[in-house]
């Protein structure tokens, strides 16, 4: 695992009140029915970047763990050798943590990021005591599906955490062309935040900042739900057409609101090969796009909703420089920091060139 801070990337996060970061450091698998621990490469230039940190006030190590048929690291090994895997994780990460806190001081949590389906809760717990026992005075942190607030069980996990980080997120992925796609949604943020806040813990409510790329077959069902393809690449291709863009709609108890997230529907007229993926002639490529400032609408959903342990925001993620579909340090500090109003002002100025070609420069004097 290869995931390094870039100075210029560094540099805006530092410029905008951001306090600590989920730093993910480690993943748990299962590959050829073997349990398996990947965390970063630790060459000697990133351990003296690690070492330099110093960005945020704290740092908090997080682990994945694969959950998927995939990677069926729960199904296969945790939920099958309780004791033996709650024992074998509980020491890598406290070794792991051990390794960061020696390099750097800012370091003061893990986060635990098991998700998914076939969750056994009785384990989770079991996990966070093992690891409460071996990292004594940590900051320990969890980060819930958003529907687990409404599962009894789930309140054993959450009262040996400090913090809990509900990734309110992943909406509506639709599995149809014609249904609706939501990454997430401006009233059910505000229902989220009600609902979390009966806990009693204190809350991180974790935003996204990444849009969906869906790729549809010719019958309109999903086919590859993480399409990899920018809206650029797909605008740009002349064997693409683009359907329609709309924009999402919520609606809350007393009135509705048009969000600022896109929904970009591309067809494609026929067959091509985009993305090292060849595409038939009529499935699609559909979006739901979130800009800086369909972010910024976002947080304040959840700014606006009155919480008593509400202690902020977190973001998943931030993008490297020219990532596509996740926005970038310097479109995050624009979500967080510009406030967005409606106030275009555009200038059109007439290009004419030989022949039948003419350009037209769109500029916007005010603001998007």
């Amino acid at each position: 695992m290869k995931h390094e801070f870039d100075k210029a990337s560094l540099r805006v996060l530092s410029s905008i009140p951001v306090k600590g970061v989920f730093y993910r450091t480690g993943h748990f698998s299962f590959p050829n029915r073997k349990p398996h621990f990947a965390t970063l490469n630790k060459s000697t230039s990133f351990i003296e970047s690690f070492r330099n940190l110093v960005s945020f006030e704290e740092i908090h190590l997080a682990y994945s763990f694969g959950n998927s048929s995939l990677d069926p690291f729960v199904t296969k090994y945790l939920n099958k050798n309780k004791s033996q895997a709650v024992d074998w994780m509980s020491e890598v990460i406290k070794n792991d943590f051990l390794l960061y806190r020696s390099l750097n001081s800012r370091v003061v949590g893990v986060q635990i990021d098991l998700e998914g389906g076939h969750i056994d809760f009785g384990i989770y717990r079991e996990l966070l005591d093992r690891i409460r026992i071996l990292l004594p005075g940590i900051k320990l942190s969890i980060t819930p599906m958003s529907s687990w607030i409404k599962r009894a069980e789930f309140k054993q996990v959450a009262d040996v955490v400090d913090l809990v980080v509900p990734m309110l997120y992943d909406f509506k992925r639709s599995t149809r062309a014609n249904y609706d796609l939501k990454v997430t949604d401006y009233h059910w943020l505000k229902d989220m935040v009600q609902l979390y806040d009966k806990l009693g813990k204190p809350v991180i409510y974790g935003l996204p900042t990444y849009s969906y790329s869906i790729v549809y077959d010719q019958t309109g069902k999903m086919e590859i739900p993480w399409a990899l393809i920018s809206p650029d690449s797909a605008t740009e291709n002349l064997r693409l057409s683009r359907g329609s863009m709309t924009y999402n709609f919520s609606k809350g108890e007393t009135r509705g609101i048009r969000t600022r997230d896109r929904v970009l529907t591309f067809e494609a007229t026929e067959k091509l090969r985009l993305s090292n993926r060849t595409f038939p002639k009529g499935s699609k490529v559909k979006y739901n796009f979130l800009s800086s400032s369909a972010v910024a609408q976002y947080l304040e959903a959840v700014q606006t909703t009155p919480s008593k342990w509400g202690r902020g925001v977190a973001f998943f993620r931030y993008g490297i420089p020219g990532e596509a579909l996740v926005l970038d340090a310097w479109r995050l500090k624009d979500a967080i920091t510009i406030s967005f109003g409606s106030k275009v002002k555009i200038r059109v100025d007439f290009i004419k060139t030989a022949g039948p070609e003419f350009f037209l420069a769109l500029t916007n004097l005010g603001r998007s």
